[in-house]
């Protein structure tokens, strides 16, 4: 193990220290699946975002960078004749954390703090926000130094989660750089095709192509490009930019809850006006977008919630119409009723019901799924294990609350909180 983590420093430094230009191919280092086994590739699609929160840049999805690895490690083996080397960075965990660091310095990140967020989501924590709002134009790319520099702190990071080492017909700085190269291309307006074209005439040799972007007409940007708001309703603005004036924009909300106020459309910059109603559930993420001929800009609305929630209630209704912790079943001749009632802020529920009580020897279990949040429990008095002082038992309750957006609680209700009394009939 020694040697081998021997080995592997002699080849990174001998690939750091004899790299070429960076329009040139150089030799191969690999990657493949990480810590990123349970990121999708439907989390970054282009022009949607990546799943880090708000952003100027857009990344195209992980699958077609992925696909574009794939292509290069054929070209470095095949087109090239390089030889196999070793990594203990997979070719995924490459492509997703190098895309990662990647989006965050396009969206105003430097260096140090787009390494710090990548190694942070690696380790499991939540993803960061982006650093500073960009204000279009073509997308510029940081140095290939840095880019380096990231990939070979992502090599000592992934020895130091313990993973083996992997062959690869492409060097870490040939991974890394054309990686680089493929998704200046791609948040620059190439599509996947033409992106991956670019980027092996560069390999060959041809020179750094230029990129699809054309500037618009006309062209206007949000400040800022995001707001965090309370779970209370209130009011909010966005700046509407004129880097280009001249033609019409038009703003659209995506949210019941984020309502566009004054103006809607205009010619020039001025001021969007919006209000956001209350937040009874959990966080929510609404979008104004601007669009105008050729492009568009986004404002995202962050708002917390007071959280989703399910109670429960008891009521013995032949005793009284407040709620009570003991229901009785002791009238003589008829069925008597508990009902439980379930209260909830979610909207358009449901209600899946389970309730377990112990009366004598039996257990018996009532069950329920419906719109309805009430639940009846009818017995009779006068069974086996019944007494004339009334025989307690404790009532097990679970319930669930759900709605056909994925919004769902659920309450568990155990010994000592909600009880049914058994008595001898007519006592």
């Amino acid at each position: 193990m020694l040697r081998s983590g021997l080995l592997m420093g002699a080849v990174l430094l001998l690939a750091a220290g004899c790299s070429r230009s960076p329009e040139r191919a150089t030799a191969a280092m690999p990657t493949a699946p990480s810590a990123t086994s349970a990121v999708r590739s439907s989390d970054t699609p282009m022009g949607v975002g990546g799943v880090s929160g708000p952003m100027d840049v857009l990344f195209p999805g992980r699958a077609e960078a992925f696909d574009f690895r794939n292509q290069l490690e054929t070209k470095y083996q095949t087109g090239l004749n390089r030889s196999a080397v070793a990594t203990f960075v997979d070719r995924e965990g490459e492509v997703v954390w190098t895309q990662e660091y990647l989006r965050y310095r396009a969206n105003g990140c430097d260096h140090g703090s787009a390494m710090q967020r990548v190694l942070a989501q690696i380790d499991g924590g939540a993803s960061g926000a982006v650093c500073a709002t960009v204000t279009g134009g073509e997308v510029v790319f940081p140095p290939r130094t840095d880019a380096l520099a990231f990939r070979s702190e992502l090599e000592s990071k992934y020895q130091q989660l313990n993973r083996g080492a992997s062959a690869s017909f492409v060097d870490a700085e040939g991974g890394v750089i054309w990686t680089q190269e493929y998704l200046r291309y791609r948040t620059n307006s190439c599509d996947h095709a033409t992106a991956v074209q670019k980027v092996f005439s560069q390999i060959d040799g041809n020179g750094v192509s230029a990129t699809c972007y054309v500037a618009p007409a006309c062209a206007y940007t949000f400040y800022p490009t995001f707001r965090e708001v309370a779970a209370g309703s209130g009011t909010n603005w966005a700046d509407v930019h004129a880097t280009s004036p001249g033609c019409t924009w038009t703003a659209t909300s995506n949210a019941s809850w984020l309502t566009l106020t004054a103006p809607t459309t205009g010619t020039a910059a001025g001021t969007l006006n919006y209000s956001y109603a209350s937040n009874p559930g959990e966080h929510r993420t609404g979008i104004i977008r601007l669009n105008y001929p050729g492009g568009s800009a986004t404002h995202h609305v962050e708002q917390s919630g007071a959280g989703l929630s399910v109670s429960v209630q008891m009521f013995d209704s032949f005793r009284s119409t407040a709620a009570t912790t003991t229901c009785q079943i002791r009238s003589a001749g008829a069925a008597n009723t508990c009902n439980l009632v379930a209260a909830t802020n979610i909207t358009n529920a449901s209600y899946t019901w389970s309730v377990t009580y112990v009366y004598g020897t039996a257990t018996r279990t009532v069950t329920q799924t419906s719109t309805s949040n009430s639940l009846a429990i009818t017995d009779t008095c006068g069974q086996a294990g019944s007494s004339s002082d009334g025989t307690v038992t404790d009532l097990l309750v679970d319930v669930t609350a759900s709605n056909s957006a994925g919004d769902s609680r659920s309450l568990s209700l155990g010994a000592g909180q909600l009880r049914i009394a058994f008595y001898s009939c007519g006592v």
